[in-house]
């Protein structure tokens, strides 16, 4: 619950919100103290962002999800922008994000 609302805010309920959910984001995988403690807290926050690409990538039918997926998008181009998304995972984003597009209409 706490990673789709994240999603939503950074997505971009409004511009204000966008912009702190969104500096508070890149602050917390960012100032972790060390590198490694940085690529743990990535790991972990873009593992849950595929998550929900999972969820997202139901049925047409599924409001919710519809609603989920350009916020998701957002939020994860942001991520891929500040070189916070983790290299491992970037073919599983490619498969996640490309399954859910072709799901949604």
């Amino acid at each position: 619950a706490i990673a789709l609302g994240l999603v939503v805010s950074v997505g971009g309920i409004t511009e204000y919100t966008a912009k702190g959910a969104k500096r508070a984001l890149l602050q917390f995988l960012q100032d972790a103290g060390d590198a490694n403690a940085a690529s743990v807290r990535s790991t972990e926050v873009c593992g849950e962002l595929l998550k929900i690409f999972e969820r997202v990538g139901v049925k047409d039918t599924d409001s919710e999800a519809k609603r989920l997926l350009a916020p998701l998008c957002t939020t994860v181009g942001i991520l891929l922008a500040q070189g916070c998304f983790p290299p491992h995972l970037a073919a599983e984003l490619n498969l996640r994000a490309v399954a859910a597009v072709r799901n949604s209409r």
